[in-house]
């Protein structure tokens, strides 16, 4: 009885026993990350966090510039930042300082500005501004005359900008009015053809029953004249007979 005992848990044990290697086997390990993908992955992290950091840093509000002081060439101080005036486009084409009872549009091209020192920079010497134009009502801000002599004075080329353009010209491409081939349609007009006849004077007509017809065959011309030839040589002989009987009689 005991060794049947023994016989059965001995069986019973070895079943289990492979049971659980089977299991084991058939169990896949979980995918471990590679070192190299880990890697990579926080390098494009620091990446994009350094470019939003490096954009963040470039804005500049605009409130934190009005009111900011303007220093010439050496640092004098000259004026202070008025408010901006922006194109069409929405560039800021310029800087309007106001400087006493006046204001005087800068270009902002021409202007450095200083966050730390929130002080905007203008490359010019004091005994020059003095001759800059400047105005008090807008209206006179506003005219082109008055916008070339801004330009001219900080030696700055603006072109007139097209707003009902959606792209920048080619500087290279040479478009003239009359240098495309054109498709004929329906609003053409008609090619005009000259009229028979149309070099001849007023009360020259031509008319078929006085003048000769030029489109004749020569062969034709030929025939009538040897046929007219023919009726003379007859009458002459008609003619002549009863002459020659008389003489006769």
């Amino acid at each position: 009885m005991e060794k049947r005992t023994w016989s059965a848990l001995f069986v019973g044990g070895l079943a289990l026993s492979v049971s659980s290697l089977v299991l084991s086997q058939e169990r896949k390990p979980d995918a471990v990350p590679k070192k190299a993908d880990v890697q990579q992955n926080r390098t494009t992290l620091t990446e994009t966090t350094k470019r939003v950091e490096s954009r963040s840093t470039d804005f500049r509000r605009s409130s934190l510039m009005i009111g900011a002081n303007v220093n010439l060439r050496g640092g004098t101080r000259y004026g202070k930042i008025h408010e901006f005036v922006i194109s069409d486009q929405g560039c800021v084409d310029y800087v309007i300082v106001a400087h006493e009872d006046r204001f005087i549009p800068v270009p902002w091209s021409v202007t450095t500005f200083d966050p730390g020192q929130r002080v905007v920079l203008v490359d010019i010497e004091q005994d020059r501004i003095r001759t800059i134009p400047t105005f008090v009502e807008y209206t006179e801000f506003t005219a082109p005359a008055f916008i070339g002599r801004v330009n001219t004075f900080f030696n700055v080329d603006v072109r007139v900008r097209d707003s009902d353009r959606s792209r920048p010209r080619d500087p290279q491409r040479d478009d003239r009015p009359n240098d495309r081939p054109r498709t004929k349609t329906q609003d053409d007009p008609a090619p005009t053809r000259p009229t028979p006849d149309a070099d001849r004077n007023p009360g020259t007509e031509k008319t078929p029953s006085t003048e000769k017809n030029s489109d004749a065959p020569k062969s034709t011309e030929k025939k009538l004249e040897t046929e007219k030839k023919v009726e003379v040589e007859k009458k002459v002989e008609t003619e002549k007979k009863p002459s020659e009987k008389k003489s006769e009689e």
